[in-house]
């Protein structure tokens, strides 16, 4: 490989570095934040690069959130999806049950409270988050179908419908404890197994949701509005 190549290698991966430096203290920050928005000064020292650096990677402050936000969103559909492999309905339930106790036990602000409320706050956004949730669901879809097919779960119901079900559960879930409402999660998983026909499975998984990768920047068709940029 001939240096210059080496050299360019070696630029590309820097700017990825300063881009993802830059994109985890903004979640850091804006978490901790509970609906106020962090300055542009903070987010940098944070991350320990300056305003310059910053303008580099985000043309403004909106396409900046926007990374934020996806960051934070793949981060809790990964949690519960798993490490990429095909889908098991039990251990997806189980899961998202440990994803939402661990968020509903901790002192700080938790990511999930920041994503229902860049949601509510941003709805341009939704649309990146149904597509999340979309291709969630078809995973879902074919793994309740290869275990009714196998017998490990009921089949007087369509795949598409529990799937549906469980989704839409998993996301009521997700707002009544973010709000706080305190819910006996595995009396609840155990309690849709029962009525799926299959077995509870418990995992363990952080009490943060585990970091995404992070990946090439997202292009939005509209950017979320947000204040002026700091002066």
């Amino acid at each position: 490989m001939p240096p210059w190549s080496r050299n360019m290698k070696s630029r590309e991966a820097t700017k990825r570095e300063t881009r993802d430096a830059l994109i985890r203290a903004g979640v850091a920050l804006y978490i901790a934040s509970k609906g106020d928005q962090p300055s542009l000064d903070a987010i940098c020292a944070h991350a320990g690069f300056t305003r310059g650096a910053f303008y580099v990677h985000f043309k403004d402050r909106a396409e900046f959130l926007l990374a934020v936000i996806d960051h934070v969103m793949s981060g809790f559909v990964e949690a519960v999806v798993g490490d990429g492999g095909p889908l098991k309905v039990p251990e997806t339930i189980g899961r998202f049950v440990a994803v939402a106790q661990s968020q509903g036990q901790q002192d700080e602000p938790s990511s999930l409270g920041f994503l229902v409320r860049a949601l509510l706050r941003y709805p341009e956004l939704n649309e990146r988050y149904v597509r999340m949730l979309s291709s969630t669901l078809e995973g879902l879809t074919v793994a309740v179908n290869r275990d009714q097919q196998s017998g490990n779960m009921r089949d007087d119901v369509p795949a598409g419908d529990i799937s549906t079900i469980l989704v839409t559960a998993a996301m009521g879930i997700a707002s009544l404890a973010h709000a706080e409402v305190r819910l006996d999660l595995s009396r609840l998983q155990n309690s849709a197994a029962a009525l799926l026909g299959c077995e509870s499975v418990e995992v363990e998984v952080p009490v943060q949701a585990p970091e995404p990768e992070l990946s090439a920047p997202v292009t939005p068709s509209v950017a979320p509005s947000v204040p002026a940029e700091d002066p």
